[in-house]
Order: structure tokens, then sequence, then C-alpha cells
């Protein structure tokens, strides 16, 4: 136990030190990814195809990484709204949409609550790695209630993508041809598809974000770990009833897993946030001219120097 506090404290310490470092490649390394993702759709026009050849491409998505790096969140997300468009920019009808789809998502909630919108990208990345399962459990613990609203916005957007590309890759499947901004919005936006994945997987997620916020706050040892554990279990118990009632098609076992997965995420995250000794726990009181107060004091578990020469 004492090696692993070490190698928190060490790594901790290591990013304090370097914090602008640590951000400026937290931030690198997630542009990459996120371009590397969205830049592999490949629905543009033939107008900028030469863009996206293979050698003109690398520049662009280096000089989007440089900026993602380099601006604020905010600014950030219309980056990336610009360059979800462009790669259905082959049907012009469907890229402005999409532009206006997430814009509206923009304007609606990204520039009011920075620390919160980050929960977008992050939820619609967890749906596509098939991890979703975490992001309520820490949004609860972390963040207040107001999070399910990115979360929900999350939800709708990754299923508006998938939807858009699944229907670009099957259109003579589909049978239904956009040729006017309106018939754009109908298809897409107003889908069904759409609509249902978005009030089924929102729903799951919204009721674990409550669950975990309110066991959570309760005054309990332990409090944390053993709200991720109860939310986990919500999390199976609900995605197999949903799987059950409406026919997913998920396997049952893939649910488990991926929930495992997640709950050893959120206990990695706890565990770097802090340790609590509930073993020395102690309470105390005190009091003002108005006021008598009592503290539950929790010792953080910390890691020891170990005095070689001491036999």
């Amino acid at each position: 136990m004492n090696q692993m506090l070490y190698f928190r404290e060490s790594l901790i310490n290591l990013i304090k030190k370097h914090e602008k470092i640590s951000f400026i490649l937290l931030k690198f390394f997630s542009a990459l990814f996120i371009y590397s993702f969205i830049l592999s759709i490949g629905n543009y026009s033939d107008e900028l195809s030469f863009i996206f050849a293979d050698s003109n491409k690398f520049i662009y998505m280096f000089l989007m990484i440089i900026l993602f790096v380099i601006l604020p969140l905010n600014l950030n997300y219309l980056f990336l709204i610009l360059n979800i468009g462009i790669q259905f920019s082959f049907n012009t009808n469907i890229a402005l949409v999409t532009i206006a789809v997430f814009l509206l998502g923009y304007l609606f909630y990204a520039h009011i609550d920075t620390n919160e919108t980050i929960f977008i990208i992050i939820t619609m990345l967890s749906i596509y790695f098939k991890i979703p399962y975490f992001v309520p459990i820490v949004a609860g613990i972390y963040f207040s209630i107001t999070s399910v609203i990115p979360i929900i916005l999350g939800c709708f957007f990754y299923s508006y993508m998938n939807f858009l590309i699944n229907y670009i890759n099957n259109i003579d499947v589909y049978k239904i041809t956009i040729d006017n901004f309106s018939n754009a919005y109908s298809v897409l936006v107003k889908n069904p598809e759409v609509i249902n994945n978005t009030i089924q997987l929102s729903a799951i997620l919204v009721i674990v974000l409550i669950f975990t916020n309110i066991v959570s706050k309760i005054s309990i040892n332990y409090n944390k770990i053993i709200s991720v554990f109860f939310s986990t279990v919500l999390n199976i118990i609900l995605f197999i009833m949903f799987n059950v009632i409406f026919n997913t098609g998920v396997n049952i076992f893939t649910i488990i897993i991926m929930n495992i997965i997640s709950f050893l995420i959120c206990l990695i995250i706890l565990f770097f946030d802090n340790i609590l000794d509930y073993d020395k726990l102690y309470n105390l009181s005190f009091e003002d001219e108005d006021n008598i107060y009592y503290v539950k004091v929790i010792p953080k578990v910390k890691y020891k120097k170990v005095d070689k020469n001491k036999k």
C-alpha cells in the first residue's frame, strides 16, 4: 500500500510541478484523438478534397491541434463544429443542418458553464468506446446535478452522428433523398431513431447521476466508494432492463464487463483524489456566541517515508 501511495504522491507532485506543461500535453493528446476521429469520417465535397489529401491532411490536422492547445475550450467547440460540418460537405444541406444542430447546442449551454461542458465531449467519446457508465458516476460525485444537461447533449450529438454516418454508408437501404435544408432537418434531427436512442440512453445516465449525487453526499463512512459501487450495480440493472424491453441487441455480458471497467476507472479517480483513513475518524465540537459546531475529522492517508537506517 505504501508503494502505491508513493507512486500517487510522486505523480501528483510531478503534475503540480509542471502544471502548464501537463495541461498542454493533455490538450494536445485530446485534440490528436478527437481530430483523428473527426477527420476519418471523410464525406467532404470534391472542392475540399485537396485539403484532405494524404500529405495535406496531416498538416491540416496539426494546425487544428495547435489551435486546440492555444485556444480556450469554448472557441475550440466552434472549430470542432466547423470541422464536423466540413466532413459532411458532400451534401450542403446535411452539412448546414449538422453545423446548425451542434451550434444550437453550443449557444444553448456550452458558453454558460465551461467546467461542465467537457461532459459533452466525454459522453460522446465514452459511448463510442462503449463505456458511458462511468460518466454519470464521476459527474454525480464531483459536479452538480446541472451536469445532466451536457450529458444529454452528448447523447443526442452521438445519436445524431451515428445515424448520419449509417445513413451515408447505407443510402440505398434508407432510400431517402436529402435535397433541401427542411428535408435534411426532418430526416436527421426529427428522426425517431435519433430521438429514441437519445431518450433511452439519457434516461439511464440521468437516473444514475442523480442517485450518485445523493448517495455521495450522505454523511457516512466511505460514502464515495459506496456510491460508486451501488451506482455501478444500478447501471447494470437499468441497461439490462432497457436492453430487454427495447431489444437494443447489446450483449448482457458486454454490459457487465464494461461496467466493471467503468467501476475501476472510478476507483482510480477516487484514488488520485483523496484516500481517507476512516479508522482514525474522530469528532470535534466547539462554539462561539451564536452557534455550536460539530465537525467530523477524517485524516488523509499519506505516504510514509521509510527510514532505511532504522533497524
